[in-house]
């Protein structure tokens, strides 16, 4: 101790010598205080004080480093050591806050922010290092002039200082100032009291300021929000907390509820005269009646504005505004009734709120909320709040009109805690009363939006092959599109279909859904979310009455096109709202479906068909909702799967199919259902499904142009069912070479006979292979007349084929009637059916053959139509699928009649396709995909058919011209594999082609690099 003691004499001299070592002297005194353990600080406080005392006493006689220097001498004293006299702690404070700004005036001076920063900890140091023993005669009045520049300044800083670290040590400071957070009440509730009366004066400016920057924009950071609550509560708390001794009873509700009385009067009644006057008011003034009443309306404003922190995006900032809620709630509930009743408001929009930390302290808080009031107070509240329930309803609309996300969360939060609050305390004339604003509030917050509601028929082959989206893309809200805030209207809904409001909201409900077409889509899914929660006995009813009101005709069956036969015609905002309408009440039902479980089974002949009926649709939404309730039935109702609902029921479904099919005029949707049942059920429906195609197979004969694609729909879902149940899938023959095949053939030879006998080429017989088949049906025909009457012997017959292998013929046959007419969609789907039936009878040789010799002829015409890629496309697919099943039977007809115009297509498509890069917009055409697909799949055609020389030869010239590096690259790389899978077959060919043909600058690399790997 005495080492050091010498040290501080060498550094006294050398800090006041005033020269640039004086700065170095601090930071060595800096080092040797930080260095020395507390007690020897506190021995040596009076020696390192009268050091700094020159500079604490005349600071303007120093350099700014000096000072700095000598502030953080200080702090590291502080930290080590507790102030027992009431003159230093004052001299030090006044040398602190000198700093920052001009006594007496309180004049901000121009520092940088790092000294005003390191000034503010300094000052928080200073008041932590206080001892117990001078509190009470530092806290007394008349030593204000000295605390209130430092409030001053500190309550300037944390709302104009743009460094947050400052702003937040400025609150800190505050708060350390006046004890708030300390628990005093629990330790000292006189010297809390003394603190009280002696900061009294200070209340207005300390709590408008702090809200003032709670309620700043949020880019402020919310550790600067955070700690402004909680000073502003701790302060508020600190003012106003309850006295047991001074109960105050005098809270009027009427007063409350009157608005223009709870707003104080602008104009302060003069209270003195001249100086004695308020230095007798200054000195003497207390915390009455009075001063409590006027401080509660004053803060009753603040409160009103604070309760916008509820919308805060920082969950940290709700809690900590819950945490100052709850703690005025229990505290002030006699001084500050007016701010009570509003803080019981927020704890009730934060009982709801989103972080679980939030809504469990303040649902914790409100538990036992009457057990804070007395009775008449309680009753008094509860009128209250009933009032600002009301009030709330009415503010709803409005809240959603505008662009706050947060803001309208904690309208619903505000909702949802006030009807879980009158639920709890069996309020039900409350929530009675005002049922009908509550109402007309949520159908204003489930208003939908139409704009993005698709009217276009869709139909693709994977229709019905893919799991329906279990989303609900049709629920697009118009005021909100946070799916927190439809989880929010989700729970508000749950609450309403409690038992002691289900009857009045849904009756409510269902007079809206019958008599307000405009707002019965928000009926619809008010209602839907209310008895999608708890269905009792006694509301089994009310779900009867929704049922049957769902599928009334007028209700089910409105118009989902702007084509139709009525004389009023339907506009296309009215097709939006039927199509959505319809969605909604699908939903309902498999929400009604699920909630219900198995009972639902008393209602499920009632709907399944209906909903059936719209899962067919052709319109995306509908096919989406009904596909979607479908499963929520299967589910509810203890079925594996969706195919397992349809093969127990298939009784029921063959005989309203077969029933309505009898009036196809006026049951249009029955194709729908019977395609739906067609791809969920099984193979062990086949005989029922077999019998109710041929049905519509006969109906379809007397089709005409407006249903003729709903009867190709069907006959393709059907085809592409047989196919996925008799697990027929296409396989692709390995390509073999010319001299392999020649080998084959040699088995099959004659022996001794020329070789005009044994070549039967379609240039040797001078005849197609049809033409030979033709001929040889004639002959076969001609020998059964004559024979009729002969008795042969019994013959090994082939086996009958089975009922469904006929039906297919029959539908392919059927189908042929419809490829040449001009609408497109008819014929894409006729297309597609006759490429899938062919598949189904290809191991039929007698019922295939007969097929590929009747699509022939309307096939070729649709090469004709090189205007149109689709087509195009599909009809080179279909002949792809006629090459691999029937080969040479076709190949004299389709060089003649139809690679010409696959060439030419292809030629001029390069033209196109010339340039065009990896952005470009052609790759989204079809034309690239009708490219694609030529490329892709020539060779095998031109190798099934085992096309001459001079027809490969043709071939390989256009498709050469792929070869370009000017072509898209997959276009490239397709043409690359075109020539080494062909050249499997023929190799001399593809070569000496190759070899002979004219190259450009383009073309070369690609050609030598074939020549190369040939």
């Amino acid at each position: 101790m005495g080492d050091i003691r010498l040290k501080l004499e060498q550094l006294h001299s050398i800090i006041l010598s005033k020269s640039d070592e004086s700065v170095n002297g601090l930071k060595e005194l800096h080092h040797v205080v930080k260095q020395s353990p507390p007690h020897i600080i506190e021995n040596l406080t009076p020696v390192i004080l009268s050091i700094l005392s020159h500079i604490i006493v005349k600071p303007d006689d120093f350099k700014n480093n000096v000072k700095v220097e000598t502030i953080r001498v200080l702090m590291e004293i502080f930290n080590k050591i507790k102030i027992d006299r009431v003159g230093l702690y004052f001299n030090i404070s006044t040398f602190l806050i000198g700093e920052l700004c001009h006594l007496p005036n309180c004049t901000i001076k121009d520092v940088y922010e790092e000294y005003k920063l390191l000034i503010i900890n300094c000052l928080i140091s200073l008041n932590n290092c206080v001892s117990m023993n001078i509190l009470l005669d530092i806290y007394k009045r008349k030593y204000n002039s000295i605390f209130m520049p430092i409030i001053y300044t500190c309550i300037n800083f944390a709302k104009s200082e743009k460094l947050r670290s400052l702003r937040i040590a400025a609150i800190d400071c505050i708060m350390t100032i006046t004890r708030v957070g300390r628990d005093l009440y629990d330790s000292d509730i006189v010297l809390c009291h003394q603190i009280a009366e002696t900061f009294m004066l200070f209340l207005p400016g300390l709590t408008s300021g702090l809200c003032k920057i709670c309620l700043e924009d949020e880019k402020i950071g919310h550790k600067v929000t955070k700690i402004a609550i909680r000073a502003w509560a701790g302060l508020v708390n600190l003012f106003a907390k309850n006295n047991p001794s001074e109960k105050r009873t005098n809270f009027d509700m009427v007063l409350l509820l009157d608005k223009p009385k709870l707003k104080p009067s602008t104009k302060r009644p003069k209270k003195w005269s001249n100086e004695a006057e308020f230095k007798e008011y200054f000195e003497n003034s207390s915390r009455t009646s009075e001063w409590y009443d006027e401080t509660d309306l004053n803060l009753y404003e603040m409160v009103d504005l604070l309760q916008g922190l509820c919308n805060h995006s920082h969950s940290t900032v709700r809690l900590e505004f819950a945490k100052g809620s709850l703690l005025l709630l229990e505290n002030c509930t006699d001084t500050l009734p007016k701010c009570i009743s509003r803080i019981v408001v927020i704890l009730i929009t934060l009982s709801e709120d989103n972080d679980p930390l939030v809504s469990e302290k303040c649902k914790l808080g409100l538990e036992h909320l009457s057990s804070k009031f007395s009775s008449n107070y309680f009753l008094q509240l509860l009128n209250y709040l009933e009032e600002d329930f009301y009030r709330m309803l009415k503010l709803v609309p409005n809240i959603f009109n505008g662009l706050d996300n947060q803001k309208q969360q904690s309208s619903l939060n505000c909702l949802i805690g006030y009807i879980r609050l009158f639920g709890k305390y069996e309020l039900i004339s409350i929530l009675h009363s005002t049922t009908g604003l509550l109402v007309e509030s949520l159908l204003y917050i489930c208003e939908l939006d139409k704009i993005d509601v698709r009217l276009l028929e869709e139909w693709t082959v994977k229709d019905f092959d893919e799991n329906p989206d279990l989303r609900t893309p049709w629920k697009k809200f118009m005021h909100f599109a946070s799916d927190d805030l439809a989880s929010k209207l989700v729970q508000l809904c749950e609450l309403l279909a409690q038992d002691i409001v289900v009857d009045i909201v849904s009756d409510c409900l269902l007079n809206i859904y019958r008599d307000d077409v405009d707002r019965r889509k928000e009926a619809t899914i008010l209602l839907n979310e209310i008895l999608s929660v708890k269905i009792s006995k006694g509301n089994i009813e009310i779900v009867k009455t929704v049922i049957d009101l769902y599928l009334e005709p007028q209700n089910w069956n409105i118009p989902i096109s702007t084509s139709t036969d009525d004389e009023n015609n339907i506009n296309l905002t009215q097709v939006q709202n039927n199509v959505v309408q319809i969605c909604l009440q699908l939903e309902g039902i498999g929400k009604i479906a699920l909630i219900l479980q198995n009972d639902f089974k008393e209602f499920l002949l009632k709907t399944l068909y209906p909903v059936l009926e719209k899962a067919g649709s052709g319109q995306p939404l509908l096919k989406a909702a009904g596909l979607a309730a479908i499963v929520n039935i299967s589910v509810a109702c203890k079925y594996h799967s969706v195919t397992d609902l349809i093969n127990n029921n298939s009784d029921y479904f063959s005989y309203h199919v077969t029933r309505k099919m009898k009036d196809l005029n006026r049951n249009q949707h029955v194709l729908n259902v019977l395609g739906v049942v067609m791809n969920h059920c099984s193979m062990d429906v086949l005989p029922s499904i077999n019998d109710i195609v041929e049905d519509v197979l006969f109906q379809s004969r007397y089709c005409t142009s407006g249903n003729m694609a709903s009867f190709m729909k069907v006959f393709n879902i059907f085809t592409n069912c047989l196919l996925r149940w008799l697990n027929i899938k296409i396989e692709l023959p390995p390509i073999k070479s010319k001299a392999e095949k020649e080998q084959e053939l040699k088995h099959f030879e004659v022996s001794n006979l020329e070789e005009e006998y044994t070549n039967f080429g379609d240039d040797i017989m001078g005849k197609t292979a049809e033409e030979m088949y033709e001929e040889d049906m004639k002959k076969k025909e001609e020998e059964e007349l004559e024979n009729n009457n002969v008795s042969e012997v019994e013959e090994c017959k082939k086996p009958e084929p089975p009922q469904h292998i006929k039906l297919v013929v029959l539908i392919l046959q059927r189908t042929l009637h419809f490829l040449p007419l001009k609408n497109k969609e008819v014929k894409l789907l006729s297309l597609e059916i006759l490429q899938n039936g062919l598949e189904v009878i290809r191991d039929w040789e007698d019922e295939l053959l007969p097929i590929v010799h009747q699509i022939w002829s309307p096939l070729v015409n649709r090469f004709k139509e090189d205007n149109d890629s689709l087509i195009f496309n599909l009809s080179f697919q279909l002949l792809m699928t006629l090459g691999r099943l029937s080969k040479e039977f076709i190949r004299l007809r389709t060089v003649k009649e139809v690679l010409p115009s696959i060439l030419n297509n292809l030629k001029k498509l390069s033209n196109e396709s010339y340039l065009k890069d990896k952005g470009s917009a052609y790759r989204y055409t079809q034309a690239y995909k009708l490219q694609i697909t030529i490329l892709q799949h020539f060779p095998r055609l031109i190798i099934y058919l085992e096309m001459a020389q001079e027809h490969i030869r043709s071939s390989i010239e256009v498709v050469a011209i792929y070869l370009s590096d000017k072509q898209p690259l997959p276009l490239r790389t397709l043409s690359i594999e075109f020539f080494k899978t062909l050249a499997i077959y023929d190799i001399d060919t593809v070569k000496s082609t190759l070899e002979n043909l004219e190259t450009t600058i383009e073309t070369e690399k690609n050609t030598q690099y074939l020549l190369d790997v040939l």
